[in-house]
């Protein structure tokens, strides 16, 4: 009796230990590091107005990229094309979007009521210089690349004028919009 007692205690004893060997080998861990690098934020300024001056009624006025008049009979002097610098870190992949380009300017003043239509042209170069610049559509997004840390978008634009146009101010206002591509 006494032989079967302690071999059923051996069993046991056996399958008690087997089963914490079992357990033991059912769970185990790991462990991962976890990184990240902070990268310098995209930041936009307008750094240059649209600027039309004198706009003669029923005469369409033009100004390109350069800031050159390119239509219109009366120069003022105190035109130039519109310029946003755009910073960020060299080599990302960025979106270009103009998300408020409105097609009329609003009358202030005595013109307060009116609208004066105008269309755009934009371009960008990785220069301030407007020559040479890469046509940009002034509708939907475009990516590029922000090679050197520094991007400049230029607008340019042509206001048409009614014959009757009421005389006075007028004024808008154009954001770009950027962002990190995907």
């Amino acid at each position: 009796m006494k032989k079967i007692i302690s071999l059923i205690s051996g069993c046991c004893l056996m399958l008690l230990a087997m089963q914490g060997a079992a357990l033991a080998q059912s769970s185990d861990s790991g462990s991962i590091s976890v990184t990240g690098t902070v990268i310098e934020a995209l930041n936009v300024e307008g750094e240059e107005d649209l600027i039309f001056g004198d706009i003669v009624a029923g005469e369409p006025k033009a100004i390109a990229l350069d800031g050159d008049v390119t239509s219109g009979s009366v120069i003022s002097g105190t035109e130039q094309a519109g310029r946003f610098r755009v910073g960020g870190p060299a080599g990302f992949g960025i979106l270009l979007e103009y998300t408020e380009i409105p097609s009329v300017m609003n009358g202030l003043g005595a013109a307060s009521g009116n609208t004066l239509p105008i269309s755009y042209v934009s371009g960008y170069n990785p220069t301030s210089n407007p020559a040479g610049a890469t046509p940009l559509p002034v509708t939907g997004s475009t990516q590029v690349t922000l090679t050197g840390g520094e991007l400049f978008v230029f607008l340019g634009g042509t206001v048409s004028p009614a014959v009757g146009q009421a005389t006075g101010d007028y004024e808008t206002e154009v954001t770009l919009t950027v962002t990190f591509a995907d």
